[in-house]
C-alpha cells in the first residue's frame, strides 16, 4: 500500500469490477481516458483480475480515499520505453463526488513517487 495525504493506492480486487463497470459507462468519467467502449461485467472482472498480476513494466492500483476507505478510482503506470526509463501514467477518478477536491492531484503525486522510487523510471508523462 502506498499513501498520499488524501488517498491510498492498493492492489485491485475482483470486487472492484462492479464499480469500475459502472464508471466506464458514465460519459463524464470516460470523457478524457483512452477507454471508450462498453464492456460487460464479466469482461470487466476478467480485466481487473488480469491487471492484478504484478510485473516490471506495469503497475495498476485501486485508489481509495484515506478518510473513508471508499474506492474512488484507479491509476496505472506503464513503462513504455524501458531503455530510456520512461512511463505513461493513466488515472480515472470514477466517483464524481471526489472531483475538484485534490484527490486526483494527490493520486498523481503518490503514483509518481511510486514510479520514481520503486519502478526506477526517470520520466513520467500523462
Amino acid at each position: 500500500m502506498y499513501a498520499g495525504s488524501l488517498v491510498k493506492l492498493r492492489a485491485q480486487e475482483p470486487g472492484d469490477a462492479e464499480l469500475y463497470h459502472r464508471w466506464i459507462h458514465d460519459p463524464e468519467v470516460i470523457e478524457h481516458i483512452t477507454f471508450r467502449y462498453p464492456m460487460s461485467q464479466p469482461a470487466e472482472r476478467e480485466w481487473v483480475e488480469s491487471n492484478g498480476k504484478p510485473g516490471y513494466a506495469r503497475a495498476v492500483f485501486a485508489v481509495e480515499a484515506l478518510d473513508t476507505g471508499q474506492l474512488i478510482g484507479a491509476v496505472e503506470l506503464s513503462v513504455d520505453q524501458p531503455e530510456v526509463r520512461r512511463a505513461v501514467l493513466g488515472i480515472t477518478l470514477g466517483d464524481k463526488s471526489y472531483w475538484g477536491r485534490g484527490y486526483g492531484t494527490d493520486t498523481v503525486r503518490t503514483m509518481c513517487r511510486f514510479g520514481f522510487d520503486e519502478m526506477n523510471v526517470h520520466r513520467i508523462y500523462l
